[in-house]
């Protein structure tokens, strides 16, 4: 898990208060206060959260007024001091994000050596979820409009369900690993199995 600074709380305890679930956390209490405002931080910081997610987090914040413990007097106090913007505000720029979600070139239309670059780090490849909304963008727009809807939680849901994600079954993960086994591992595998 990514640490992140808090205006209002140590790092130590920072630390402490994400051992366990919120729910674990009695309501009112700091420690849930401090996990609720990790939670919207994060959200706030993946550009590919759905509008969803971020007023689920939100409104858990609200009904719990989670910036009491923390010492705020009021959500948007807690939020301008925390991540620079007003609930208001920063909903409003969780739900441009899949708006502004730009296809990629269409395949082929772009190749090697075009372009004036001045490093070889490309910023639209591989799993990186501003990469795949881009791919969906591309290849399927009805998967895009299912996630302005807030359908997927995730866009890596959003992208198996595109086919641009595989995802192997245990039966592949399996075999994957086992093609990687020294002779004394795939003798512990064999053993194992023997057993059962």
């Amino acid at each position: 898990m990514t640490k992140r600074s808090f205006k209002c709380v140590s790092d130590d305890e920072a630390s402490a208060a994400r051992v366990g679930p919120p729910d674990t956390k009695l309501v009112g209490s700091r420690e849930r206060a401090i996990q609720r405002l990790a939670k919207i931080k994060r959200l706030y910081e993946i550009k590919t959260t759905t509008l969803e997610k971020w007023e689920e987090a939100i409104k858990e914040a609200e009904l719990e007024h989670s910036w009491e413990p923390l010492g705020y007097s009021s959500l948007d106090e807690m939020l301008q001091t925390e991540i620079g913007e007003t609930a208001l505000d920063a909903t409003l720029k969780v739900a441009s994000r899949a708006e502004a979600a730009e296809p990629l070139a269409p395949h082929g239309a772009i190749g090697r050596g075009r372009g004036n670059r001045d490093d070889n780090v490309t910023s639209k490849r591989g799993n990186q979820a501003d990469y795949l909304t881009s791919r969906i963008a591309r290849d399927r727009p009805d998967i895009l409009e299912r996630m302005k809807d807030g359908e997927f939680s995730s866009v890596r849901q959003a992208a198996i369900a595109a086919g641009i994600v595989k995802v192997k079954t245990p039966a592949e993960q399996a075999i994957h690993w086992l093609k990687k086994c020294t002779d004394e591992q795939w003798n512990e595998v064999m053993e194992w199995i023997a057993e059962q």
